[in-house]
């Protein structure tokens, strides 16, 4: 027997997931996703409460890393971190990887003076190749 509308409704709007709705009803996470789909009901409001996000970012401030957060406050990770980065308490990855500075080799090292790759293009029936003849590799 299918649980009603209603009754699922109620249900989502309580927080339940979907597998703890399953579980109740004896009925598989895959039975119950196609009963929300056969009703309409539309998905659980999930945004995190601003007391919440704030204790997200006093701790990051005193600290803590996205672990510790989540393990102390049951979130995931990527809650947090999304939650962070709005915030501006945590920087881009990309950002960080800028800053940092590329290592330098000690001179017994360095065999030949660094070159800048030479380039020439080629037209060949229309098309157009870039011929590279020479290349670098940086450390």
């Amino acid at each position: 027997m299918s649980p009603a509308k209603e009754d699922l409704d109620r249900w989502r709007q309580q927080g339940m997931s979907n597998t703890e709705i399953a579980d109740m009803l004896g009925k598989s996470t895959a039975t119950v996703n196609c009963l929300f789909s056969k009703y309409k009901i539309r998905p659980r409001k999930r945004s995190v409460p601003e007391e919440d996000i704030e204790v997200f970012a006093r701790m990051r401030r005193a600290g803590s890393s996205t672990k510790e957060i989540a393990e102390k406050t049951g979130y995931a990770c990527s809650t947090i971190n999304n939650y962070l980065k709005a915030a501006g308490l945590i920087h881009n990855r990309e950002e960080a990887v800028a800053t940092v500075q590329e290592p330098k080799l000690p001179e017994m090292f360095i065999m030949a003076p660094e070159k800048e790759p030479k380039a020439a293009e080629v037209m060949v029936k229309g098309h157009r190749y870039i011929d590279i003849t020479d290349f670098v590799i940086r450390w």
